[in-house]
């Protein structure tokens, strides 16, 4: 049986940020903009202090929110300081899906916007299709690991030469920052406790947000 899932497939990293962290975070930008933006949230990502403000919001009023990062440099701050310390873990309704799925035997075809070799490491290595190339896994694997949902490393293992050439080469990363009820923060001298757990969200995904859909996957459905 052969079972396509369309939207979305996507990257989470996963990080839950400290009063501590979001005391330092501040403090590197300047007082008066980030006050104003928290005042009036932007509600869309252009700069990092728009990431910073949105953050503190969130934590200042126990809130979850998402908002889409749409300069390249903040995802590059973003990836940075975060990426590698986070949890990595498949993102996406279509992509959780289809490993689920295919832990039970149906043969999966996903709809993958950004097939770069982080995105493919995270699917099931059990009957998933992908129409678009035939992936080859490498017998030594010189990647970086990364860490996974299930607290175990896993090697990057997949060939992405010959992927669609107009796909975006850019990860598409939802940066997921949780935060604990109770934790508390300087907001520029003025403690803050944030009243209730929740998360913030900065999503680098302009191609599933669009609900993109793969040529291949397309010409196979």
């Amino acid at each position: 049986m052969n079972i396509l899932c369309g939207y979305n497939v996507n990257i989470d990293s996963v990080y839950r940020i400290s009063g501590a962290e979001i005391s330092e975070l501040l403090m590197a930008f300047e007082r008066t903009e980030i006050l104003e933006k928290i005042r009036n949230p932007p509600g869309k990502i252009l700069s990092a202090s728009d990431f910073v403000a949105g953050l503190a919001y969130c934590m200042k009023n126990g809130c979850g929110a998402e908002w889409l990062v749409f300069e390249k440099s903040v995802f590059e701050f973003l990836k940075n300081r975060y990426f590698q310390k986070s949890l990595v873990r498949m993102g996406g309704n279509a992509g959780i899906m289809a490993n689920a799925l295919s832990e039970i035997g149906a043969r999966v075809v996903p709809n993958v916007a950004v097939p770069s070799k982080t995105q493919l490491s995270l699917f099931s290595k059990k009957a998933v299709y992908f129409p678009d190339a035939p992936l080859q896994i490498e017998e030594e694997p010189e990647k970086e690991k990364l860490k996974t949902e299930s607290g175990k490393n896993t090697y990057d293992k997949y060939n992405t030469r010959n992927t669609h050439a107009s796909f975006s080469s850019q990860d598409p990363i939802h940066f997921v920052f949780d935060f604990s009820e109770g934790e508390t923060f300087s907001l520029y001298g003025t403690e803050i406790r944030v009243p209730r757990e929740n998360r913030f969200i900065a999503t680098c995904d302009h191609l599933n947000f669009r609900l993109f859909t793969s040529s291949a996957f397309e010409d196979y459905a």
